[in-house]
């Protein structure tokens, strides 16, 4: 793919837009103007007043006024004196905006969706490459700052020309280490293109399968608890081959989504389980999603159940149990609960009694923050938590949301619970071979991490919920 600009654009406000950064490439522009509709590239200070334009909010509503096509971030038409350009791929970070300019083969009225364009795509990821190159510099960076320099080196081996080769930052490095490719060992492979150096350093294979699973919960008996478990399958192959395989085993029937460059072979068993046979040729060194799957609703269920009650205005009243579900093994790497409280002002007082753990004032001030441990007790499997909370006067608009109103709001859990699964699903170390054979050390890991994991308050309202389902 070819880029015919890049560039990073400072945009505090309408009237101060500056360029920081801009690299054309003549090549690609000279190919450019052979297309039809060519609109040329604009100067540094029509860079950064097309841009400020396009993002002005008055500007941008009378402009999606006018447009028969739809916003479709995150690239936009840069309207600039010669004409408009698109797709303009951009990226806000730090309050600057990376943006990238790819060659499309398109006329000028043409606007396919985002998605059918791989030029999108991939200039999304140089934008992004370059952000990795930059690092924390990003917070200071001015037209004069010396890491700018490691942007002008990252493109000459990147994209030669504007024919970008290369998204991966540490492949670049690894380049100008070397300085020359190394060919592969057997003299007969084909270099892929993201992995066009050998690995150099101790052989280590890394194999993670996480979990995430939400949950959105209330004690009404209107609201049915539900629960939305999705797996990912991590591979880093700090390692030289040609080929990876290996075996999960899944006690349920799933729909695995497949990452780039993977093959997966499914062989059923008894009992309804499944054995994926998953290869990657060759695989990457840097850390890639190989697999992502999702249990079925009917099958996930929360891990943890929870009861939240809350009362009162400036002076509230709370109540917020929580039971481990049947089944699931009581040991936590962490267990926490965050209980925020919105729209009422800062925590002047509170009186907490917590049947376990301990609980602490969050440094905003405005939530509460309660450590349960690694477990729940034993005999009974249940944690509560009473308090009464005070609220400052003034002002009453600290933590403010739109969402979470009146007596809308929740206690979000957050946990970890490792070498497990909620799926069923695991790993089995016996199957990992790569080719040609090398020795290499193994790390293996299963673990289930919580997100927007919520028990919302029983008097208040429900976003997002599912109602119950009563029977006839």
């Amino acid at each position: 793919m070819s880029i015919r600009a890049l560039c990073i654009v400072s945009v505090p406000h309408k009237d101060a837009a500056t360029t920081i950064y801009y690299k054309r490439f003549p090549t690609c522009e000279l190919r450019a103007k052979r297309i039809q509709g060519y609109v040329p590239l604009p100067s540094h200070k029509g860079l950064a007043t097309a841009l400020a334009n396009c993002l002005d909010d008055t500007d941008l509503r009378s402009w999606r006024e006018q447009v028969d096509q739809p916003l479709q971030l995150p690239a936009f038409e840069l309207s600039t004196l010669e004409g408009t350009l698109w797709p303009f791929v951009f990226v806000e970070k730090e309050g600057l905006y990376f943006g990238c300019l790819p060659l499309v083969s398109l006329s000028p009225t043409e606007r396919p969706d985002l998605v059918s364009l791989p030029e999108v795509t991939t200039a999304l990821l140089a934008v992004e490459a370059v952000i990795e190159v930059l690092g924390t510099s990003i917070t200071s960076l001015t037209a004069t700052c010396a890491h700018l320099l490691q942007v002008e080196e990252y493109l000459s081996v990147a994209a030669p020309f504007g024919l970008l080769q290369f998204t991966q930052p540490s492949v670049v490095r690894d380049i100008l280490r070397d300085k020359e490719l190394s060919p592969p060992a057997d003299g007969a492979s084909k270099v892929p293109a993201w992995r066009p150096t050998a690995f150099h350093g101790k052989p280590v294979l890394r194999i993670q399968l996480r979990e995430i699973v939400q949950s959105t919960q209330c004690e009404r008996p209107d609201v049915s608890p539900t629960a939305e478990v999705t797996g990912i399958l991590q591979v880093h192959a700090e390692l030289e081959c040609r080929e990876l395989s290996v075996t999960v085993v899944s006690s349920e029937s799933l729909s695995p989504a497949l990452g780039l460059g993977v093959r997966l072979a499914t062989h059923q068993g008894a009992q309804g389980a499944e054995t994926w046979c998953i290869h990657m040729s060759p695989p990457p060194t840097h850390p890639v999603e190989a697999v992502r799957y999702s249990l079925p609703p009917s099958v996930a269920v929360p891990p943890i159940l929870g009861l939240y009650s809350m009362r009162g205005d400036k002076r509230i009243d709370f109540l917020l149990q929580l039971k481990l579900q049947a089944g699931i093994k009581n040991v936590f790497q962490s267990l926490d609960v965050r209980i925020p409280f919105f729209n009422r002002g800062r925590i002047k007082k509170s009186s907490l009694m917590p049947s376990c753990g301990s609980v602490s004032l969050a440094r905003d001030k405005c939530s509460l923050l309660w450590t349960i441990g690694q477990k729940f007790p034993a005999s009974s499997q249940e944690v509560s938590l009473t308090g009464t909370v005070l609220f400052e006067e003034q002002p009453a608009d600290m933590n403010p949301s739109t969402l979470c109103t009146g007596l809308t709001s929740y206690a979000q859990v957050e946990f970890c619970m490792m070498s497990r699964t909620l799926s069923g699903c695991s790993l089995d170390p016996k199957s990992v071979l790569v080719t040609p054979p090398v020795k290499f050390k193994l790390i293996l890991g299963h673990h289930v991490e919580s997100l927007e994991y919520r028990i919302w308050n029983k008097f208040g309202e429900v976003p997002f919920a599912t109602p119950a389902v009563t029977a006839d």
